[in-house]
């Protein structure tokens, strides 16, 4: 209920973004989908960009993950914000 309220409040989206990652199984696409609107609300946070990539990535979905994260760095403002997606990029590499 609080996600689809206006204003959006990213920790909405930052305790949804927490349960999918440890939720006991895997999430499908109508869990993830409103974190893909998240990163569209805010962009410049490179933590939950972070996390909606690795949801990404955990079932199989290297290129989305990948777009995710080319988009915050886009974005990305602080050299933290760089940091947290880097460290994305190189877990991909490996």
């Amino acid at each position: 209920t609080a996600r689809v309220q206006m204003p959006s409040l990213l920790a909405t989206y930052d305790v949804l973004a927490r349960a999918l990652e440890h939720a006991p199984k895997k999430p499908d696409w109508e869990h993830i989908r409103p974190l893909e609107e998240a990163v569209d609300l805010f962009p410049h946070n490179a933590a939950l960009a972070h996390k909606l990539a690795n949801l990404y990535r955990d079932l199989g979905l290297a290129d989305e993950a990948q777009a995710v994260i080319n988009r915050a760095m886009k974005f990305s403002d602080s050299e933290q914000s760089r940091a947290i997606l880097a460290e994305f990029l190189a877990k991909r590499a490996k």
